[in-house]
């Protein structure tokens, strides 16, 4: 955790995933596998959600580690 922001580091190969709150506009940032994504507040879900996939926070990040990690499962 560094100011808010959440980083995940992977060693070999190197890659870092970074997630960031940005709450003057009720978003978190995310960034991994070289791409960014902005999750907006979904009220009915009671989650963040990225309008493009209607995935929340927790699927994409699960679904970029197992991109890393094939065995991971949340």
């Amino acid at each position: 955790m560094n100011g808010g922001a959440l980083t995940v580091e992977f060693e070999a190969p190197r890659e870092r995933f970074v997630v960031s709150p940005n709450s003057p506009v009720s978003q978190i940032w995310v960034s991994a596998h070289v791409q960014s994504f902005k999750l907006d507040w979904n009220a009915e879900r009671a989650a963040f959600v990225l309008a493009a996939t209607g995935e929340s926070l927790e699927e994409l990040i699960a679904g970029a580690i197992a991109l890393r990690l094939p065995d991971f499962h949340l």
